[in-house]
């Protein structure tokens, strides 16, 4: 049988023998007031569960929760590893990003895709002489003004004519404009270097030329 205390309305279980050996008194274990039981007797069996949540049907909320969080975490890292593996390389890029991944690859022991903006390069000084009749020898100091290092840049030299035509025109790697010694290193931050190139003189009469740095 069910009873209810009468002050905080608490339900009560009691099997028949608990009923008898209390004689009908009960103590409710909510408020502690004493009661008949008998008065506040509720319809049911002695196979009946109370009314109140039992302890393993509470425990099931929790157990949603969790997964729920755990899916919004699962979700959340599948969208963060989707802008990595897309945008990875532009964010690092990116010299404001850029400056926030160095310390955290650093703790993380992982590498960094080398940083490259032309545009970062700075042309100190840039000429074309006429070496002999038969060559020309182009002289240009660079200077890396970003904040990281970089590889070092293509160069494009343009031959013009008298009238500002462009009739010439060829793209330089570093292991042409360098020696082989320094071709491979990175240019720091504020570090310059010098590009060199003897040109063969082509059968037009060069009158100017326009550097560019890729």
């Amino acid at each position: 049988m069910f009873t209810q205390c009468p002050e905080c309305h608490q339900s009560h279980f009691l099997t028949s023998k608990q009923f008898q050996k209390i004689r009908g008194k009960l103590r409710c274990t909510n408020c502690s007031t004493l009661f008949n039981c008998s008065e506040q007797h509720e319809q049911g069996s002695e196979n009946q569960f109370p009314a109140q949540p039992l302890p393993w049907e509470i425990s099931k909320k929790p157990a949603a929760k969790s997964t729920w969080h755990l899916a919004v975490l699962t979700g959340i890292g599948l969208f963060l590893a989707q802008i990595i593996f897309f945008e990875g390389y532009n964010l690092t890029q990116n010299p404001s990003i850029r400056s926030w991944l160095i310390p955290v690859c650093q703790r993380l022991n992982c590498q960094l895709a080398r940083y490259r903006n032309p545009k970062a390069f700075d042309v100190l000084h840039r000429s074309l002489s006429e070496s002999d009749a038969a060559s020309y020898t182009f002289n240009a100091v660079i200077s890396n003004q970003s904040r990281f290092g970089q590889n070092l840049p293509k160069i494009k030299l343009t031959l013009l004519d008298y009238t500002g035509k462009g009739f010439a025109q060829r793209i330089f790697t570093a292991e042409e404009y360098l020696p082989s010694t320094q071709y491979a290193k990175q240019v720091m931050p504020n570090e310059a270097f010098n590009v060199q190139l003897q040109i063969s003189a082509p059968a037009t009469r060069v009158g100017g030329f326009a550097f560019d740095i890729l």
